[in-house]
């Protein structure tokens, strides 16, 4: 029978499998005598082939056949350790413990055919392991998504996309290097050639690829004359805007810390931007996404917003005048932070869906102008016609003022309400908040 190399690779959905954790498998086998794993990608690591020689686990190594009798098996560890490997066509002959079981490296085999129908128990085709992992201290159990040996979980990209239909270029206002690392910049992704904002790129294939190390800010000030100026028509910005910082703690799944105004004013009055990039972070810094986008007009779509550690005026201004725009993102933070969100959706006249607002407690000009002449934004005080959908400050249970939280909040914006809104009471909005 033909064989060929089976290679499995994995991806979790919540975060990189870590020594500590209980990886459960499921696999299948021809004799109880030994249980052999490929080697798998957990997170964004390479671990080696595993093989398990306890006489429990069943799956045999074979360069022919795989035999006619096969079994299903499931075991379940603890890690205590992992090695590694640099890229799939790796080996190594050095054994380890995974838990508690002598784990060395050996070659497997997958049939072409399926395994005759005669004395087979079950079988799990094409890619023969079902695995979970249980953090360690957890009882909650993640599943792992399987990927045909074929086609390889792409790696984490390291780089900022700018593309467009059309050649484009891309400079720094003041002609100045703001960061305070370094940045790179590719017309290939193959040669990266560093870049200090003196001079202007020009796109090459209407793409330009850019990443950097050692940064914390970018712009680092409230000087736009420190903006990225994008000339050209309908430029797309693709990738995690974090690879500017710092690509290599975006590779290995981290956040690189950003410092006081980190993206000050970046693309500030960009009308050609129609897309923006990805921005990741979960914990935020003073001032650092204040006037981000601020009359990018061309901009349809905001970037998602995960971020649940907020910090001083960091959301201010983000999308002020972005008259393209139509839909908030989610604002998932239960902590507010002072003027947190305030002119967010200022002069955003399409936008015609709000998000929910979880927070119970409040900070100081937290909402204050937040969607200050939306004229689109439609609020009612009242269920009533076309007003159908519940809006209420926070979402649920009882929230705590603070001072000028709402002022302006709904001024200039066109529904039924446009004053003040009132604490712990519902209104009525046309569509249903995000």
């Amino acid at each position: 029978m033909a064989t060929r190399p089976l290679k499995a690779y994995y991806r979790p959905p919540i975060r990189g499998v870590e020594v500590g954790d209980v990886l459960n498998w499921v696999t299948w086998a021809a004799t109880p005598l030994e249980a052999n794993l490929p080697y798998t990608t957990l997170g964004n690591r390479t671990v080696t082939l595993l093989k398990f020689d306890d006489g429990t686990q069943v799956y045999t190594e074979t360069e022919e056949d795989l035999g006619l009798t096969y079994y299903r098996v499931r075991y379940e560890s603890t890690i205590l350790a992992m090695s590694f490997i640099n890229k799939p066509t790796e080996w190594y002959d050095s054994g380890f413990d995974f838990g508690g079981r002598k784990v060395s490296q050996v070659s497997t085999v997958l049939p072409d055919e399926s395994p005759p129908i005669q004395d087979v128990i079950e079988v799990i085709p094409l890619i023969p392991v079902t695995p979970y992992f249980r953090p360690a201290g957890s009882a909650t159990k993640h599943r792992l998504r399987a990927f045909d040996f074929r086609s390889p979980s792409p790696p984490p990209t390291t780089y900022l996309t700018f593309q467009s239909a059309s050649p484009f270029t891309l400079g720094v206002y003041n002609g100045t290097k703001n960061w305070d690392g370094t940045l790179h910049y590719s017309t290939d992704t193959i040669t990266w050639t560093e870049w200090n904002g003196t001079t202007t790129l020009n796109s090459v294939g209407n793409k330009l690829y850019l990443r950097g190390t050692g940064n914390t800010v970018i712009t680092g000030s409230s000087d736009t004359a420190r903006r990225w100026v994008l000339t050209g028509t309908a430029i797309e910005c693709v990738g995690n805007i974090e690879n500017l910082l710092d690509w290599e703690t975006v590779a290995l799944g981290g956040h690189p810390t950003m410092a006081e105004r980190c993206y000050y004013g970046m693309f500030y009055s960009c009308t050609s931007l129609t897309a923006a990039p990805e921005l990741p972070a979960t914990t935020l810094a003073a001032y650092c996404y204040y006037n981000m986008f601020y009359e990018c007009t061309s901009l349809t779509t905001a970037p998602e917003l995960p971020a649940t550690t907020l910090a001083s005026n960091c959301y201010n201004s983000m999308f002020y005048g972005c008259t393209s725009l139509t839909t908030a993102p989610e604002l998932p933070a239960t902590t507010l932070a002072s003027n947190c969100y305030s002119s967010m959706f200022n002069s955003c006249t399409s936008l015609a869906t709000a998000p929910e607002l979880p927070a119970t407690t409040l900070e100081a000009n937290c909402y204050r102008s937040m969607f200050l002449s939306c004229s689109a934004f439609k609020v009612s005080a009242t269920q009533t016609g076309t007003y159908q959908y519940a809006w209420r400050i926070p979402t649920s249970d009882t929230g705590t003022t603070a001072t000028n939280w709402n002022a302006g909040m709904l001024f200039g914006t066109g529904g039924t309400f446009t004053s003040n809104p009132v604490i712990n009471t519902t209104y009525y909005v046309e569509n249903p908040p995000v």
